[in-house]
């Protein structure tokens, strides 16, 4: 259900709520208004609510903007893609798997570490490891190093859901699904940030949710995690404006 509701909101921000619909939406009522003056509640709500999405995408890309120093950012040639070398956690499935195909078709070497391998290739070198496991992060993280080189890119994505109601979760399951979900970040974080900030190049991508900005029941654990991915990512994203 978690997956089919972001899917949802990707759906919603390219359909009804596109900028280019809302766009074209408001100036179809513009022009007819400028025709026959309008008189329909429904139509001038229809014209409020296109506003109000065109000013969320302009807020949306302003602090993109903002936040990349007021440049776009540029986009790779195939020949910078082949330099780049990837760390994907939690790879072997879903998302992850995903992500790694499209990284891979670019031509960046890709590390895939996960608990167990993919059961079809993906074309990553997968490398075994338990990110919640401060110990095992820094061994795996200079055994990849060494095999495809200095990373340039960190992704994030591991993840698990419990799926109960706060008060049937047993302490295990909340201190595992911290574990996986949020400390897993920092673990990995520790591990690959100083080579990148001494090399003035790299990029961390934090995988959340929508679920990280709502919230919904039976899956508070799980959304708890998501929030706290957020909002580590923005603090980090500020403490790296410093170096």
């Amino acid at each position: 259900m978690l997956s089919s509701l972001d899917d949802i909101v990707a759906i919603l921000r390219v359909s009804v709520c596109s900028p280019l619909l809302s766009l074209s939406t408001l100036a179809g009522l513009i022009y007819q208004g400028a025709i026959h003056p309008p008189t329909s509640t429904a139509a001038q709500a229809l014209s409020a609510l296109c506003v109000v999405v065109l000013l969320s995408h302009a807020t949306v890309w302003a602090s993109r903007l903002h936040r990349n120093g007021w440049s776009r950012t540029k986009r790779l040639s195939a020949e910078e893609w082949a330099k780049q070398a990837i760390v994907v956690t939690g790879g072997s499935g879903g998302l992850g798997r995903e992500i790694i195909r499209l990284l891979s078709e670019k031509g960046a070497k890709v590390a895939n570490v996960d608990l167990s391998p993919a059961s079809q290739y993906s074309g990553a070198r997968y490398f075994h490891c338990d990110v919640s496991d401060a110990e095992q992060v820094r061994s795996i993280a200079q055994l990849i190093q060494r095999e495809i080189g200095q990373v340039t890119m960190l992704v994030n994505n591991a993840g698990m859901l419990n799926g109960k109601l706060l008060l049937d979760l047993a302490e295990e399951e909340i201190h595992r699904i911290i574990a996986v979900n949020l400390t897993s970040h920092i673990y990995t974080i520790k591990a690959f940030l100083p080579d990148m900030i001494a090399a003035k190049r790299g990029h961390v991508v934090t995988v959340s949710s929508v679920m990280g900005h709502i919230g919904i029941a039976q899956v508070a654990d799980y959304v708890a995690t998501k929030h706290a991915l957020v909002g580590l990512h923005e603090s980090l994203r500020y403490e790296l404006d410093k170096k």
